[in-house]
């Protein structure tokens, strides 16, 4: 087992937390990857399926937001906003993107054209760390980190819902929507100073919390080990026996951990710490094609999105 540390860090969300990061990494031959250009993005944060084979990236530093090809991993389009785009969202036509500058949500058509904010007005939220889409309903969900609340949207007019949830969080980083059944995944940091663990929470969509992935602790005082010390980004996948995966970004470990939701135990990892191919540097997000079942990592601190071909056919 590698010996983690603890130290404090401020991410790039300006969030004072708790990291572990990986002092001893594996070395051993990593699997088959591809990573886009150096110098095509600088910071990417969030990432999304965007149709036409294109995941929809969020470049929080360089203010722009850019259609990647799943092949060649390089950008096909960007447009700029104004302000810090923490997160985005591309659903039937439109793009949606969290500024955390304005605390707003903007909604975009596909080529970058303004259309309107969710509420029509910018300044509703403290600060905008994630989206995700219900298909099902077309409802927008709209993690605030600050606030402790996830909000509830109509992506077609932009008008509010409901809260959904805005009790049962800690220090929430990233949310996804299962698809199947309409519950809510949330990463949060949890309050390790107050005794709450990392941890994945399990919401219906009525904001009932149901179910959780805590972080395991083992070892002892001086080598202590976590199962996961940051989860930021999350995406649930299906191998080809249709059995369901939770996928995590864990930014602090430098990799991509992956849960059997039936039993809610680890099953693998993917990536290791560094800067070489098949190496992550502080992964913030974490989407899995799901014919293909290639997982794509926003590898935040190398600048760039990486791609495992086939990791998410999980045995």
């Amino acid at each position: 087992m590698r010996l983690k540390e603890f130290f404090c860090l401020k991410n790039m969300f300006g969030v004072l937390i708790s990291l572990a990061l990986v002092v001893g990494c594996d070395n051993s031959n990593p699997v088959p990857t591809k990573s886009s250009p150096p110098s095509a993005l600088s910071s990417p944060a969030r990432l999304s399926a965007a149709g036409n084979s294109a995941i929809i990236v969020s470049d929080y530093s360089t203010g722009r937001v850019c259609f990647v090809d799943q092949l060649s991993l390089e950008p096909t389009q960007c447009f700029s906003i104004a302000g810090q785009p923490t997160c985005v969202l591309s659903y039937s036509g439109k793009v949606f993107i969290g500024n955390r500058s304005t605390r707003s949500v903007e909604v975009y058509n596909s080529s970058g054209s303004f259309l309107f904010y969710l509420e029509d007005q910018t300044g509703i939220f403290s600060d905008v760390n994630d989206l995700s889409i219900d298909k099902t309903s077309g409802t927008v969900y709209v993690l605030d980190a600050k606030a402790l609340a996830i909000r509830a949207f109509n992506s077609v007019d932009g008008n509010e819902i409901n809260t959904v949830v805005s009790a049962n969080l800690a220090r929430p980083t990233a949310l996804t929507v299962d698809q199947q059944t309409g519950n809510l995944y949330v990463s949060d940091f949890g309050d390790p100073g107050g005794g709450i663990l990392p941890r994945v929470r399990i919401f219906d969509s009525s904001g009932i919390l149901i179910d959780e992935i805590v972080a395991v602790v083992s070892g002892g005082s001086l080598s202590s080990s976590q199962s996961f010390s940051t989860p930021q980004g999350l995406c649930i996948g299906f191998n080809s026996s249709g059995n369901k995966f939770l996928f995590i970004a864990d930014a602090g470990a430098s990799e991509i951990q992956v849960y059997d939701l039936l039993t809610k135990s680890s099953v693998k990892t993917i990536g290791v710490r560094g800067a070489a191919d098949g190496e992550l540097f502080y992964p913030l997000d974490v989407y899995v094609e799901p014919v293909t079942r290639d997982v794509y990592v926003a590898d935040n601190r190398n600048g760039r999105v990486v791609v495992y071909p086939g990791e998410g056919e999980v045995p």
